[in-house]
């Protein structure tokens, strides 16, 4: 937040719940980034609530298959070596 910040809010801010609340939601926050720029999440054509969920469903998962694609190749690079 901005401005003056007396001493218990300093505190707070510092505390490991708070630091760890605020690296959570930046990690949510790339996520989504991620499934908006590669996986279509920023093309979706439907108007509705349902086809939007469908849509997001459809993003979700196919950035989960490319994760578990990289794990798998990575696991199969590591035993060759």
């Amino acid at each position: 937040s901005k401005g003056y910040k007396n001493k218990e809010k300093k505190e707070f801010e510092r505390s490991k719940s708070f630091v760890d609340a605020r690296k959570w939601r930046a990690g949510v926050e790339s996520c989504i980034g991620a499934l908006m720029r590669g996986n279509g999440g920023d093309l979706c054509l439907d108007k509705n609530i349902r086809g939007y969920r469908r849509w997001v469903s459809a993003c979700v998962l196919s950035r989960n298959l490319i994760t578990l694609g990289r794990h798998l190749l990575n696991n199969i690079l590591e035993k060759s070596a």
